[in-house]
């Protein structure tokens, strides 16, 4: 666990409460493994554990219809994934895989230098 105090936006000065991840192991390339894909796979072992639901339902950035989570993720597919404990890891990092080679393609005509080649994703020490 940690705790922070963000310094602007709208927690400003308020103490919150949240979880910290370092790793250390040799292995860890961080062009390989993605904090998101990490996340998912925590979310869903902690949704195992529960008897309700983790996704808290409210009114966030002044969204009303959706799930704070489907708007921070940019859709529902993230949630579906975590909430569906017969979705394989292979199938969300191909999503995932895809979703970012088609943002790296997109970004390609935008950026003033060359981008390095995207590495798959893996999950777990890969050696």
């Amino acid at each position: 666990p940690c705790f922070f105090e963000p310094t602007f936006h709208k927690h400003a000065g308020k103490l919150c409460a949240g979880i910290q991840f370092h790793t250390e192991h040799p292995c860890y390339r961080p062009e390989r493994h993605l904090p998101y894909t990490f996340m998912a796979i925590a979310l869903r072992s902690i949704q195992g554990q529960l008897d309700s639901s983790i996704w808290q339902s409210h009114e966030y950035e002044y969204e009303r219809n959706r799930l704070p989570i489907d708007v921070i993720t940019g859709g529902s597919r993230f949630r579906e994934w975590v909430d569906n404990p017969n979705a394989s890891i292979d199938s969300l990092c191909s999503w995932i895989e895809e979703d970012r080679n088609t943002w790296f393609r997109v970004r390609e005509n935008y950026c003033l230098y060359q981008t390095p080649q995207l590495e798959p994703l893996v999950i777990g020490p890969h050696r």
